[in-house]
């Protein structure tokens, strides 16, 4: 999305009306974004993507578009979004004091964003999705623990999820476990799948994994399967896939074995995998999975490996084709017959023999006649 501001100043600097009047009612995690936003918008950027926010701040990235929704809903932002509901443009506009009836409003309303599949799109707010963020702040006492320790399913779940750790829980570890199996009501296998789906992409951060378990719980997912298909638009390299092929629904079960393979057994990149979807919607005029994967496994077998490689395999192949039309066209200059007549070399001759043949012929012509 672009970026734009209405509210330019020299260096990166905080309105004290901002810190007075919004800060103190808004959610952390929301004025974290609000403030990374204001950080690249007054260090001169003009692009920045939803991506880029959740990398930073290790957060999902409906949980950046609740956030700007949220400020948007202050007046402090102005968004603008595309036919596919994607935010494109982003203006930061100046903090105004609130009148004493906006005051009493805010505080009588509650906004927070239900989480879509699509982690782009931007959601409406609801009274559930207040509610489960409101439940994730609720931290247990230790007498809480000891009683659930009473439970054997319980305690097995700690160990497991130590293992997935490879290292004892922290004692924020355990407040979050906890929520999501006594608050949120996940089953074990749905709570083992979210943190191999957590920590598979390097996101270890209790927080993290608390609020990937609140979206679950809003969009109703009970089962991992379910959760695998809602995850998909977490997923980099699905992302990148979806995005080079112009897809823009969830990728069926088929399209995500080819990306597996792709990613996990040939061991490709990003990069090269967006290289080959690219050409492949020039070449087969539009997305094909089986025409992508035959690219991607020539270059593996190939050895492939960087975009380098990819330009040194391209230079070879046009050399190879480039030698066989050559051949191609000397096949067809000297063609080969079992004639009788044609086993002798054949005479080459000039332009200048040929106009005197010519000439003969018409003095051979005009005797005749």
């Amino acid at each position: 999305m672009r970026l734009h501001n209405q509210d330019a100043v020299g260096s990166t600097s905080i309105s004290n009306t901002f810190i007075d009047c919004y800060m103190p009612t808004a959610n952390g995690d929301y004025v974290k974004v609000y403030l990374y936003v204001l950080r690249a918008l007054q260090s001169g950027t003009t692009t920045l993507s939803i991506a880029s926010i959740s990398d930073c701040l290790d957060f999902t990235e409906g949980d950046v578009i609740r956030a700007l929704r949220y400020w948007e809903k202050q007046s402090l932002l102005q968004l603008t979004t595309n036919a596919e509901q994607v935010i494109t443009d982003l203006v930061l506009l100046p903090p105004h004091k609130p009148t004493e009836a906006q005051t009493l409003q805010k505080k009588a309303t509650t906004f927070s964003p239900t989480t879509m599949q699509n982690s782009m799109a931007q959601p409406p707010f609801d009274d559930h999705s207040q509610r489960l963020q409101t439940m994730s702040q609720k931290t247990y006492t230790n007498q809480e623990l000891l009683a659930f320790q009473q439970n054997e399913e319980y305690c097995g779940m700690l160990k497991i999820l130590e293992g997935y750790f490879a290292r004892p829980m922290t004692p924020q570890d355990i407040q979050v476990a906890t929520f999501i199996y006594q608050d949120l009501h996940f089953s074990l296998e749905l709570i083992y799948h979210l943190y191999e789906y957590c920590i598979n992409q390097g996101k270890r951060k209790p927080n993290y994994i608390a609020t990937v378990a609140m979206n679950w719980a809003e969009q109703n997912i009970t089962t991992p399967d379910q959760a695998s298909q809602a995850s998909q638009v977490y997923n980099r390299d699905y992302r990148a896939v979806s995005k080079a092929f112009g897809i823009q629904r969830p990728l069926a079960p088929a399209e995500t074995d080819y990306i597996q393979v792709w990613v996990k057994r040939w061991g490709f990149d990003e990069k090269l995998i967006v290289e080959a979807c690219n050409r492949t919607m020039i070449k087969a005029k539009g997305p094909s999975f089986p025409f992508a994967n035959s690219i991607l496994e020539r270059w593996h077998k190939a050895n492939v490996h960087t975009l380098d490689d990819v330009a040194k395999e391209d230079a070879r192949y046009h050399n190879e084709k480039k030698e066989k039309m050559d051949d191609k066209k000397k096949q067809v200059a000297t063609p080969v017959t079992n004639n009788r007549f044609n086993q002798y070399p054949q005479r080459q001759y000039s332009k200048e023999e040929f106009a005197a043949l010519e000439q003969q012929l018409l003095a051979r012509g005009r005797r005749n006649s």
